[in-house]
């Protein structure tokens, strides 16, 4: 493995209490972790979405509704029962292979392991998180007026350590489409995403889930706060609403507020139903409610 990739895993290993690093499925969860992060502004456990074996083709999964991951169907049903509309659903599923090369025989197992997982008759092997995931499905499908676009997204990664820029393969290019082209014919996902991975993006993920969230804005005016104890300098800035949504709270490549600027009981999307806006002081945790000053970096 690259030392560089070496050493991001151990920085993970360390972080997370991982205390074997020689351990083989540490890759996977790393994949896991980095991948899933980048979709959940909100903490999980990486076990909890890694499967245990036993299974074809997947290392690890996750449906994302809104913000939260949900670990059984009785969450999904929970989760959704507060819901009205617009709600974004995201579907993660990871393949990873601490070898430098892509394999056309691999990338296609692995899409084919998830188009059978989420099939009505399915054929593989799978083990008890792919299953309950496979109840959460149902759940998802069952509401479907609920999501956003009224179809859920899914985001396949298979991951390994060489480069996948540099690639002298056209059927590799060939399994991607062939995969979107394949799981579409469901018509249960739009949109849906192959992903392979290599050393570059695999070091922006990891940096991403490490790198605070910075922004800059153009202030109107701004308020000196007195020192108190621990605090030696601090500011409200005040700048334009807008202003403010689109340099800050905005992800425009997801269009939907910024992973992380949250981290309490704050959706991405609420609804327009009156009933609905009219509930949002209910729904904000009571931390959210108190008066706050924000360090914004």
């Amino acid at each position: 493995m690259n030392p560089i990739l070496e050493s991001y895993v151990e920085g993970f290993c360390n972080d997370f209490g991982f205390s074997d690093k020689e351990d083989p499925d540490i890759f996977e969860r790393f994949i896991n972790y980095c991948t899933v992060d980048r979709f959940c502004p909100t903490k999980f456990g990486v076990d909890n979405i890694t499967t245990k074996g036993g299974e074809i083709g997947i290392d690890g999964a996750a449906v994302i509704i809104g913000d939260y991951i949900v670990q059984s169907e009785k969450e999904a049903k929970e989760e959704l029962s507060n819901r009205t509309s617009n709600t974004s659903v995201n579907y993660i599923f990871n393949k990873s292979k601490t070898s430098k090369s892509f394999k056309v025989k691999g990338m296609r197992n692995f899409y084919m392991s998830v188009k059978d997982l989420i099939s009505e008759n399915k054929k593989f092997e799978q083990d008890s998180w792919l299953e309950e995931i496979r109840s959460i499905h149902n759940v998802i499908v069952d509401n479907a007026t609920k999501i956003e676009g009224g179809m859920p997204s899914c985001h396949l990664f298979y991951a390994a350590t060489g480069d996948w820029k540099n690639r002298k393969s056209d059927d590799l290019e060939a399994v991607v489409e062939e995969s979107e082209k394949e799981i579409g014919s469901l018509n249960i996902f739009d949109p849906i995403n192959f992903n392979p991975i290599g050393i570059d993006q695999i070091n922006d993920l990891w940096m991403s889930t490490i790198s605070p969230i910075e922004a800059s804005i153009v202030c109107e005016d701004e308020l000196n706060i007195p020192t108190m104890e621990g605090v030696n300098q601090a500011y409200i800035a005040i700048t334009r609403a807008d202003h403010f949504v689109d340099e800050v709270l905005e992800d425009e490549s997801e269009d939907k507020i910024t992973p992380g600027i949250f981290d309490q009981n704050v959706r991405h999307f609420l609804g327009t139903d009156n009933e609905v806006n009219e509930k949002i002081e209910d729904t904000l945790d009571d931390e959210v409610k108190k008066e706050q000053v924000l360090d914004i970096k």
